[in-house]
């Protein structure tokens, strides 16, 4: 649907404006940089899973076998990854680095929720058909 890849759009230019925010703040030497280096990071992966569901939607097809299970677990993969970083940023390091990533590594994982089973519908109207 095109929502979802203007939504993707929307969210890859905020962190283009974030980065060049992250560059001045990190040569100015502001301090904040944490923060918004998180806040770019989880924008790219929610970006990229709002690309996924765009895909699935258009094509009306589910992923094929090889393909399908490659990107859904390599988007477990940073999933896990993200939520893992941003617990242990959160209770260990720093938390302005780590609740962004933590935040970003749950609503990633119902995204990531949300296109296997859309994908899994697809595969079964297909199979139906």
């Amino acid at each position: 649907m095109l929502i979802f890849r203007k939504i993707s759009s929307v969210i890859y230019g905020i962190s283009v404006f974030a980065f060049i925010a992250f560059i001045i703040t990190y040569f100015s030497g502001l301090g904040i940089s944490d923060l918004i280096s998180a806040v770019i990071i989880l924008m790219y992966l929610i970006g990229i899973k709002f690309d996924i569901l765009a895909d699935l939607l258009e094509s009306r097809k589910p992923f094929s076998k090889r393909i399908g299970k490659t990107i859904l677990a390599l988007d477990w993969f940073l999933n896990a990854l993200l939520l893992f970083s941003g617990l242990f940023y959160l209770f260990f390091s720093d938390v302005t680095f780590g609740a962004p990533l933590t935040t970003g590594g749950i609503i990633a994982t119902i995204l990531s929720a949300k296109i296997l089973r859309l994908n899994k519908l697809l595969k079964q109207k297909t199979s139906q058909t």
